[in-house]
């Protein structure tokens, strides 16, 4: 932690919004805070079905300088250089989850140049077997997607992302609703060891953003002592009428959260130390949600709603910690993955992962049935 969070500038405070929303509520359907599932594949199915061997891996853009932090490795760089077939990609696919009034689709993911489309619409998904829930989801009024890496590969380093958040009206950028657009972290399965960290996007105003660290075991039914949020209105900032690049530095013992003001100067926003602070790797996962008809999270004026909306992805970077010699493992293959980081994780029927692990390890997957899924791959 120490010499590699002074180095980089974060440890400051902003000042939060009132009443700061719980951000976890997200999870009690199995999925991530920002809920499951989620989708991916181009429009056209096709794609490079590899990425780039690095150090960073991914689909860097060779024109762009990424940014460099001292004590710290850029080690996925994703600028959507070109449309990812998600069923093939080495690091990134999509999940088949249900959450809250949603599933989670692959169809809901598209690719434009430079950027991933996460499209939420009124369209209705029918009951069916979820690889991500490990159980039956049932059926959800709402298709929506998440983008995620295939395993619990991440730990300590610095999180970035830069994106755009829905207009709910699009012909008007001041009009509130509800949504939630997120760059997490997520350990799969939540119900055997919840550990989240949460950047999201929320519908309340035009620079909301969400922090969170949700952290339970063996229990991934929500409550309020599972989580620690703090909502802030980011001063000047609009996410709705452009890109904003948000990100937190996680390290062992402390999670600093900020974000990116003029000149790109990090501006921090809080920190959190203390024994909670989450020692087990996670997936990366970005995803676009609608709260149940309560808007009870993610922005009270869910009425103003007007579907489809859409949230865009510039970047999302993962910089390791220099200090972590765990994860992720070098090559990016799963060979420095303990057994626990590979039980019952899942995303869908076509990333190569199947069925691994033991249901009864895991008593409160699926949201209406545990079962072992054998779907064939779409």
């Amino acid at each position: 932690m120490g010499s590699a969070g002074a180095a980089s500038g974060l440890g400051g405070a902003g000042q939060p919004s009132a009443g700061a929303a719980s951000a976890g509520e997200a999870n009690t359907a199995g999925g991530s805070s920002a809920g499951t599932g989620g989708a991916a594949g181009n429009a056209g199915g096709s794609g490079n079905a590899g990425s780039h061997s690095g150090p960073p891996f991914g689909h860097p853009d060779p024109t762009v300088v990424h940014p460099q932090y001292e004590g710290f490795t850029l080690w996925v760089a994703e600028d959507f250089t070109q449309p990812l077939d998600l069923n093939h990609d080495p690091i990134w696919t999509w999940s088949d989850g249900g959450f809250e009034t949603h599933r989670f689709r692959k169809e809901a993911l598209t690719f434009e140049p430079g950027k991933l489309v996460v499209t939420l619409s009124e369209t209705p998904q029918a009951a069916s077997c979820s690889y991500a829930n490990t159980g039956i989801a049932s059926s959800r009024a709402r298709t929506s997607g998440e983008l995620r890496s295939k395993h619990n590969w991440f730990r300590y380093g610095r999180y970035e992302v830069r994106l755009k958040a829905p207009q709910v009206k699009p012909t008007d950028s001041q009009i509130n609703g509800n949504y939630l657009v997120s760059l997490f972290t997520y350990r799969q399965p939540a119900c055997q060891e919840w550990r989240e960290i949460d950047l999201e996007v929320t519908g309340d105003a035009p620079g909301h953003l969400s922090t969170n660290l949700i952290t339970s075991n063996h229990d991934c039914n929500f409550s309020s002592d599972k989580e620690q949020p703090t909502a802030y209105d980011l001063p000047n900032r609009s996410f709705r009428s452009e890109f904003q690049t948000i990100g937190f530095e996680w390290l062992p013992g402390a999670i600093k959260f900020y974000y990116l003001g003029e000149g790109d100067v990090i501006v921090p926003l809080r920190t959190i130390a203390g024994a909670k602070v989450p020692e087990l790797s996670s997936k990366i996962m970005a995803n676009l949600w609608v709260f149940n008809d309560t808007f009870a999270f993610g922005g009270p004026m869910g009425k103003n709603n007007v579907y489809p909306m859409r949230a865009e992805y510039d970047f999302i970077r993962f910089y390791r910690w220099d200090g972590d010699k765990d994860y992720p493992c070098a090559d990016m293959s799963t060979a420095c993955l303990k057994t626990e980081d590979l039980d019952l994780t899942g995303n869908n029927g076509c990333d190569g992962i199947g069925f691994t692990g033991d249901l009864s390890t895991c008593g409160q997957c699926g949201t209406t049935q545990r079962v072992q899924c054998v779907a064939a791959c779409e």
